[in-house]
This record gives C-alpha cells, structure tokens and sequence, in this order.
C-alpha cells in the first residue's frame, strides 16, 4: 500500500510513525515529494507504479473513507 497526500512527506511519514502505522506502507508521497501534486492525477498514479501496483485494479478512497479507516485504526491501537 502507498500514501498520496497534500501534506509534506516527512510530516505524514512522522504521523505513521507515531500511529505505529509506517511499517503497513511501502511508499509515502508528500505534496513536496514530486514536482506536482494532488489534485493532478499523476501524484496519484506515480505512487501506485512505484510500489507496483496495476493501475486498472486499484480503488481509489474518498478522503473521508480513508480518514474513517486510520480513525479506526487508530482508535483499535489505542484501546487494545
């Protein structure tokens, strides 16, 4: 799996870290990682070449989903 997000890189790669999260991910992607970001596409299908991914085949998450999962994620750490 890879992350693709606005963020700087070494912030969301600090934020995996600390949700002990980093270690599930193959690729992070920051919005200073490429010369473009989001919303061009090419920040998004970039990362899913480089970790290997078929680009046919992939689901893309609304950002509400994808914050709902780590909330979750999260939230099972925490409290297990």
């Amino acid at each position: 799996m890879g992350v693709c997000t606005n963020k700087q890189e070494r912030l969301a790669v600090d934020l995996l870290k600390k949700l002990d999260m980093y270690k599930y991910f193959e690729y992070v992607a920051g919005c200073d990682t490429f010369s473009f970001n989001k919303p061009d596409p090419r920040h998004l299908t970039d990362v899913v070449e480089i970790i290997g991914g078929d680009l046919k085949k992939q689901l893309w998450l609304e950002t509400v989903k994808l914050m709902l999962i780590l909330l979750t994620m999260l939230t099972c750490h925490l409290f297990s």
